[in-house]
């Protein structure tokens, strides 16, 4: 995310760094952020503060994510035949995430509705139905989509975003994948704010609730996923869909 490396690739070569690469991380160091401890947040984007408390200087920018060429063949395997030729794919991932940063399935339906009026789009919906924190929770399906949630490795889905025209998500590492892979995408906040997490060039095609509390998660205390949200998540729940419709054709090009 610093961009101090030009390229991201995987670690699936046998050997001995493989073997005990995770481990070790795992055992010796433990780097936590600003915004992961309890009495502390962010007050710049997450990447340049973090790197600062350790002495590295870093780019403001993601770095470039490699997508291997197995990798795409396995995606090209498990699509085929299932997209219609020449068709604009649209990725999005709803969730499942904290309440508080989920986006209403009811605005997600209406975008959906409104992106697919031309009758050529594809949107596929990526991501999976476990929660670190949470456990399982279903994934409810949206109508007009097609859904691989539970049906991709992480490999996968990052290849499959490469495909994309346009990513559209919630605050998630699925976003920070779509910036790495130079792909346009639009990020929908609340309780986040996307210039303490997100590089300058990514920012502005973010849509964030412009309600007085927005952002709650960068301040002490937090009131959200931790004790509950006393606004019953307003900041999600107030964002229009014409707002993220907006961004998004923005960021498609015209048929014209």
């Amino acid at each position: 995310m610093g961009g101090i490396s030009s390229r991201v690739t995987h670690l699936r070569e046998p050997g001995v760094l493989h073997h005990w690469h995770g481990w070790l991380l795992a055992a010796y160091y433990d780097f936590p952020c600003a915004d992961e401890l309890p009495d502390n947040f962010c007050k710049q984007y997450v990447v340049n503060e973090y790197a600062g408390d350790h002495g590295v200087t870093v780019a403001a920018a993601h770095p470039h994510l490699e997508i291997t060429p197995s990798v795409r063949e396995r995606l090209n395997q498990k699509l085929k035949d299932r997209l219609p030729p020449d068709s604009p794919v649209i990725i999005i991932q709803t969730g499942p995430t904290w309440p508080i940063r989920e986006w209403p399935q009811s605005a997600w339906a209406s975008l959906i509705t409104e992106l697919k009026k031309n009758g050529r789009t594809t949107v596929i919906q990526i991501g999976t139905s476990n929660h670190l924190a949470m456990g399982t929770m279903e994934v409810a399906p949206l109508p007009g989509v097609m859904s691989l949630v539970n049906q991709l490795s992480l490999e996968e889905s990052c290849a499959l975003i490469a495909l994309g025209r346009l990513f559209i998500g919630i605050d998630s590492g699925l976003l920070h994948v779509a910036a790495a892979l130079r792909v346009p995408c639009v990020g929908i906040f609340g309780p986040t704010s996307p210039p303490l997490r997100l590089p300058a060039r990514d920012v502005e095609n973010c849509v964030v609730s412009q309600i007085e509390c927005q952002g709650c998660h960068h301040r002490i205390p937090r009131i959200h996923w931790e004790t509950g949200c006393p606004y019953d998540a307003a900041c999600m729940k107030g964002i229009p869909a014409a707002e993220v419709l907006d961004a998004c054709l923005r960021l498609l090009p015209s048929d014209k």
